[in-house]
């Protein structure tokens, strides 16, 4: 784990215990999106490392996945010296700015924690329809275990988190003994892997 995944793990941030991902993929590992974009000293290094990374393409513009992305995309955006193309989420997700012309313009998508591509399906249809160009999508972090499939546009990620992932009906008995956590129950318990 390298030395900023530890310390998001010390600060809460990166959680054990027993997860199921919006894919429902079973997992070990969790991250907790909500706490990171509340903390700047934590944030900032993730979206500069994202902001590098990205660099590689050349966007324009940054634009978040959603509303959590939304912040790590101002960050982005800050970083890189790009302007932020600002979606509102909500009943149906739309441009912040309906007048912007995004025609042929080159952006990158970011988001908080990525356990699907689908995560990014909604701004990437919404961005393309206005005839933008998306070069790539980052994240702050991704587990070890990467959704199924492969984005169409290169991805980058700050941190990659080691965990273990199981189809649902794969889950090990050393993982189903562990209560599932839901948002609002998460706490760190090191899963016994006897």
């Amino acid at each position: 784990m390298s030395e900023l995944a530890e310390q998001l793990r010390h600060s809460g941030i990166i959680l054990k215990g027993h997860f199921v991902l919006p894919d429902g993929r079973h997992s070990n590992v969790s991250f907790d999106a909500r706490a990171i974009t509340e903390n700047p000293t934590l944030l900032e290094p993730l979206c500069e490392e994202i902001a590098r990374q990205i660099s590689s393409v050349n966007p324009a513009r940054i634009a978040g996945a959603s509303t959590g992305g939304m912040i790590v995309a101002s960050s982005v955006a800050r970083h890189l010296g790009a302007s932020l193309c600002i979606l509102n989420f909500g009943h149906g997700t739309t441009l912040a700015n309906p007048t912007a012309q995004l025609a042929g313009v080159r952006i990158a998508i970011v988001d908080d924690f990525v356990t699907t591509w689908e995560q990014f399906d909604v701004a990437q249809r919404l961005l393309r329809n206005e005839g933008a160009e998306v070069v790539a999508l980052g994240g702050l972090a991704m587990l070890s275990v990467p959704p199924v499939g492969r984005p169409t546009v290169p991805f980058f990620s700050a941190i990659t988190i080691d965990a273990q992932v199981f189809q649902p009906d794969q889950v090990p008995e050393w993982l189903s003994a562990i209560p599932v956590q839901t948002l609002d129950e998460w706490v760190n318990v090191e899963p016994n892997q006897n």
